[in-house]
């Protein structure tokens, strides 16, 4: 797996530990635009309880002086979460970048390539199981990530952001009169083939992303972002 990644148009400085990307945390300060680590050690201090030994650890490295210093590294869950609590400007494109790796790192354990059909959205619009609204659009509003309806098109989903950015308004879901014949059960197969797999990881991602924009949901996208990754190895094996 290669270190060598870019945000912002400059380089990061990782750390490759038992073939996973890490970060220190004078690095992730520096990604965040924070003055110096001691930020990002009040973050984790207050959020510790949220941490696993999976996310963070101290390890000893060798400094530009040839002195062992002890530091602390995150994983890229880690830095995720760190990214959640941050309120620094770049922290949502920052949390972004990250799941972007991660979702990298998901393709290549394994030669099958995750849906390489499935479309490229824009920004806050999301595949949705629906065989005539397939396009869900949102918007995040600095506090909270608003549902703004579900449409047929991207273009209607990208023209639905704009009118609500400028008039607030959020499609009505028009409910239907309840069937009186008896629904039948959905049909789960056994088993899924590897590309099936990988369509549900993929979809998993972006509903982590999803979740981490909600207070309550943050604990809970973690644990989903570890599950895709451990699901990864599996299938690579």
């Amino acid at each position: 797996m290669s270190n060598q990644l870019i945000f912002n148009n400059a380089p990061v400085q990782s750390i490759n530990r038992n073939n996973q990307i890490w970060i220190t945390s004078s690095e992730l300060a520096k990604l965040l635009q924070y003055k110096s680590a001691d930020s990002i050690t009040k973050i984790y201090n207050r959020n510790k309880s949220e941490f696993t030994p999976k996310m963070t650890e101290k390890v000893k490295l060798t400094a530009p002086n040839n002195l062992i210093q002890t530091v602390r590294i995150f994983s890229l869950r880690g830095a995720h979460l760190i990214a959640m609590f941050a309120r620094t400007p770049v922290a949502e494109a920052f949390r972004t970048w990250v799941l972007d790796i991660l979702d990298k790192e998901v393709s290549e354990t394994t030669p099958i390539v995750v849906k390489p059909n499935r479309e490229i959205l824009p920004k806050g619009i999301y595949h949705c199981r629906s065989k005539y609204n397939p396009y869900r659009a949102c918007v995040w509003n600095g506090n909270d990530m608003i549902h703004v309806g579900v449409f047929s098109t991207i273009a209607e989903a990208v023209d639905a952001q704009k009118k609500f950015t400028t008039t607030g308004e959020i499609k009505q879901i028009q409910k239907t009169r309840a069937s009186k014949t008896k629904a039948k059960p959905l049909s789960v197969p056994d088993t899924f083939t590897k590309e099936d797999i990988f369509a549900h990881i993929s979809m998993f991602l972006e509903t982590a992303q999803l979740l981490g924009f909600y207070p309550h949901g943050k604990s809970l996208s973690l644990d989903l972002i570890e599950f895709v990754q451990e699901e990864a190895l599996r299938q690579s094996h």
